[in-house]
């Protein structure tokens, strides 16, 4: 299988992440790897509070206040 030699977009990002993942479930089935994998092909859309919010839903309230961001804002 080919692969481009440039990742040119998001969507070539998520496509090399399903078959690192794919392959993974084939060669090593006990493997964690496809889980995170799935779980970061999700990510890759999302912008930075999304980011936050799910990773670390503990810390948006943090990051506002860093931010000077009020309760809402910067969602």
């Amino acid at each position: 299988a080919s692969y481009p030699e440039v990742i040119r977009n998001r969507d070539d990002v998520v496509e090399i992440l399903g078959r690192i993942c794919h392959w993974y479930q084939v060669n090593e089935p006990a493997s964690p790897l496809p889980a995170l994998l799935e779980r970061a092909q999700r990510l890759v859309s999302k912008d930075f509070m999304a980011l936050i919010k799910e990773l670390a839903p503990e810390g948006v309230a943090q990051y506002r206040s860093i931010a000077g961001l009020a309760v809402g804002e910067g969602t």
